[in-house]
């Protein structure tokens, strides 16, 4: 299955409003994704007032480097599941597939797949091989939904990264240059 990334080298960088509800505490702002050589990307995540809240880099190893995160949110725990949340949105790394899912007369179709962080599901839009939506399942902290929302461009409007047993919530609203 061949999938096309959301945030692919064909831009400078993704500029997106952000929230993160983390632990009974909200944060605001701009995150920036930056596509490097290599299918690595940077992303960075900075407040109202130009605080940066964390840096992270993702290769396409699979593997990760914080660069800079705040005191609140700097525990392994906390890290651990954002990077992998941010990492399952970009898509980065290698997977595995191990089952692809055809639904009769959709335009959808679906696969399941092994990567560093362990098994995905991936629902497909077929018209143009992008994600919609990526489930990863597991322990507690490994339960997450990313949501892609596009009106038909080459980047998703918005992206919403959630959990269903731990208070941790992402969204990004794309944010148009432009203008």
């Amino acid at each position: 299955m061949n999938l096309v990334p959301w945030f692919g080298s064909e831009r400078d960088h993704y500029l997106y409003n952000s929230g993160i509800d983390a632990f009974r505490e909200h944060y605001s702002g701009l995150i920036v994704i930056k596509p490097l050589p290599d299918g690595d990307y940077r992303v960075v995540f900075i407040n109202e007032l130009g605080i940066k809240i964390f840096d992270m880099e993702f290769f396409s190893t699979g593997e990760f480097l914080l660069h800079h995160c705040i005191a609140f949110l700097n525990r392994k725990f906390i890290i651990n599941t954002l990077s992998k949340d941010i990492s399952l949105a970009l898509n980065n790394g290698q997977m595995k597939v191990i089952k692809v899912f055809r639904g009769p007369g959709n335009d959808k179709s679906g696969f399941k797949a092994r990567d560093g962080n362990g098994v995905k599901y991936i629902l497909v839009n077929d018209a143009d091989n992008r994600a919609e939506k990526i489930i990863r399942r597991g322990g507690l902290a490994k339960n997450a939904v990313v949501t892609f929302f596009n009106s038909g461009g080459t980047e998703p409007d918005s992206v919403n990264i959630s959990h269903r047993h731990i208070k941790l919530d992402i969204h990004f609203s794309r944010i148009d240059e432009k203008h």
